[in-house]
């Protein structure tokens, strides 16, 4: 996204400062750039630090949701396949953890085909992969589409809703199964979260899941 470029430029800028001499012409330079720095840093802290969203910024965090969404299916993929190594399967299970608001929020609607734990959720659904019987399960996630935009829904926070399906493929030794598409839906979330800027912490907008149905 173009927010993280800015981010980037600003810090690398930032690092190039750190590094000149400190001659007459290169003071002069680096007070150009000092001040071009500060300039990026503000825009970006108006940008991020808005209580209101721009409906620009709206789209472009729905766009966001659907896009992890899709990860969310991959990052279950890669904790669910016991070929891989025990480290990456803990990382995705860390991954998926950090895309939602809560490690408390039901995954069990979604997961039924594989488990029959109606109080699994987020916090523990990694750990699913070594009950499942299985050696690897696929959960291919396609046709996203926002059904509900994000709309405001308290301080500093918006919701919205999307649908997507869900295809489910279990695979052992001897066989792979095909355990059929369910249509979900599921919440999403913008609002703001602490993050590290330079030396300072500010509050910037994030995208975040919620409740799969």
């Amino acid at each position: 996204m173009r927010k993280s470029y800015y981010i980037l430029m600003a810090i690398l800028t930032w690092f190039i400062l750190s590094s000149k001499s400190c001659g007459p012409e290169e003071e002069k330079i680096a007070g150009r750039e000092k001040a071009d720095l500060e300039q990026s840093r503000e825009r970006i802290r108006t940008e991020f630090e808005a209580d209101i969203l721009s409906e620009q910024s709206l789209r472009a965090f729905e766009i966001n949701a659907k896009q992890k969404i899709v990860d969310y299916g991959d990052y279950l993929g890669i904790a669910f396949n016991k070929n891989l190594d025990t480290a990456l399967r803990a990382e995705a299970g860390r991954m998926i953890k950090s895309m939602f608001t809560s490690e408390d929020i039901a995954s069990n609607r979604h997961m039924s085909l594989i488990t029959t734990n109606r109080a699994l959720n987020i916090k523990h659904i990694a750990g699913q992969h070594n009950v499942s019987g299985f050696q690897s399960i696929s959960f291919k996630i396609e046709h996203v589409r926002i059904t509900e935009p994000l709309r405001p829904a308290g301080e500093s926070c918006y919701t919205g809703k999307l649908n997507f399906s869900c295809t489910t493929v279990t695979i052992t030794e001897q066989d792979t199964v095909n355990l059929g598409k369910e249509n979900l839906s599921a919440l999403f979330y913008a609002h703001k979260l602490p993050k590290a800027f330079g030396n300072d912490t500010l509050l910037m907008w994030s995208v975040l899941l919620g409740e799969i149905r």
